[in-house]
């Protein structure tokens, strides 16, 4: 497979996906575990969109008054978000063409209600998060189309660890790694072990950005796209995606384990 040149080139799948179902606008899902790429993504995909809207999903914590002590603590957990005014700013822009969304403040280390304004006629609104494709969030339906990027797991905590300690929530590169085994690692496993990466319309490989496949459905039976660019509208979940990372032998990347031995491409 050919090598893609990384989160542009993942950009560009994801419009050739978009444009193959529906005419604009369109209402996207970006997910993955921490560290997989997602506001990266997100960001080339609105840059090749103009007028296009991100939204994300951190605006929906709640504020730290609204948590205990041990939800404090456990920030970023599923529980120590709002999916419900999520998925009623979700229903109110799917039925008025138009909504306003919280981002969070990193001043204040609080949600901002209303600070991503979305006015009619904008083409495109990506929403990107962890939580976006669980199933007790009930929000998948929402989105005409969900992308799940898909990254081995060390990798992912290797970013997130650098990246705690450049933006300054860790002192030490030792107190980032402890964050990133301990919070990150686990919301990471909720990630995976809820299966979204099976489910999603498109799952994108973000560790050596390799090209995507996806799989539809013609005449009864599962066809894979194995070399395009061109992904195929999916017609049931994807299958985790085999690729080889480092040299070593192909692998589902984020579950360490097939989750579908019998048609998955990376079973013997």
């Amino acid at each position: 497979m050919t090598p893609m040149d990384g989160p542009d080139e993942a950009a560009g799948l994801i419009l050739d996906l978009l444009r193959a179902r529906r005419p604009a606008p369109w209402l996207v899902a970006l997910a993955g575990i921490p560290g997989a790429g997602k506001s990266t993504v997100a960001a080339a995909v609105a840059a090749r969109v103009p007028g296009a809207v991100m939204v994300p999903m951190d605006g929906y914590h709640l504020p730290r008054a609204a948590l205990t002590a041990d939800g404090l603590a456990r920030r970023g957990a599923p529980d120590t978000f709002d999916p419900d005014a999520l998925r009623a700013d979700l229903l109110s822009l799917r039925e008025d063409g138009r909504g306003a969304f919280s981002a969070f403040d990193h001043a204040t280390k609080d949600p901002q209600p209303g600070a991503v304004v979305v006015l009619p006629g904008v083409p495109l609104v990506i929403v990107e998060g962890l939580y976006l494709l669980l199933r007790s969030w009930r929000l998948a339906d929402l989105f005409d189309v969900s992308v799940f990027l898909d990254c081995d797991l060390e990798t992912a905590l290797d970013r997130v660890a650098a990246r705690h300690l450049a933006c300054g929530l860790a002192a030490t590169p030792g107190d980032a790694r402890h964050r990133a085994d301990t919070n990150d690692r686990r919301n990471a496993r909720t990630v995976l072990d809820d299966g979204g990466c099976e489910r999603a319309d498109l799952v994108v490989p973000a560790c050596g950005w390799t090209p995507p496949r996806t799989r539809h459905v013609t005449g009864g039976s599962h066809h894979e796209n194995r070399d395009s660019h061109t992904p195929v509208v999916s017609f049931r979940p994807a299958i985790c995606l085999a690729l080889t990372l480092l040299g070593v032998a192909p692998r589902c990347p984020s579950t360490s384990r097939c989750p579908s031995p019998a048609t998955c491409p990376c079973a013997p």
